[in-house]
């Protein structure tokens, strides 16, 4: 792991590297059938585990969680959650994962996955808005 001093972490990153990635999958929030953020809340699957990352602004949460994703409608705002699987259309299923790296960045933070065969998933969160690329 390589933690920018100027990432805040809140929580513990869980044991993950060295391991095989099971699932990731991004909480995709919309309001009003438009996407807002396409990844409001990441779940990732390692040793049949699910652990939950999040962002607010700069800061960068990891949690455990027993249930993982799923997908639920928020009709008294107008909103909706879906589960979208993001591990299979990058390539990570099944790769181990080797770093995860964090950077400060001038209007939040990022998290990068980098996983063996050169493949990685980049969380970033700018303006309390949180996307994803390979």
């Amino acid at each position: 792991m390589t933690a920018s001093d100027a990432v805040d972490i809140n929580g513990e990153q869980p044991d993950i590297v060295g391991r095989v990635c099971e699932a990731v999958v991004a909480i995709e929030y919309r309001h009003a059938g438009v996407v807002v953020e396409p990844a409001n809340v990441i779940f990732l699957m390692f040793a049949s585990r699910w652990h939950r990352l999040y962002f607010d602004f700069g800061v960068v949460f990891w949690r455990p969680d027993e249930d993982g994703p799923a997908s639920f409608e928020a009709e008294e705002l107008d909103a909706s959650f879906r589960a979208d699987e993001i591990g299979t259309r990058f390539g990570v299923i099944g790769r181990r994962l080797e770093a995860v790296r964090y950077d400060a960045l001038d209007d939040g933070s990022r998290v990068t996955l980098q996983f063996d065969g050169s493949r990685q998933i980049r969380f970033e969160c700018r303006s309390d808005v949180t996307t994803y690329s390979a």
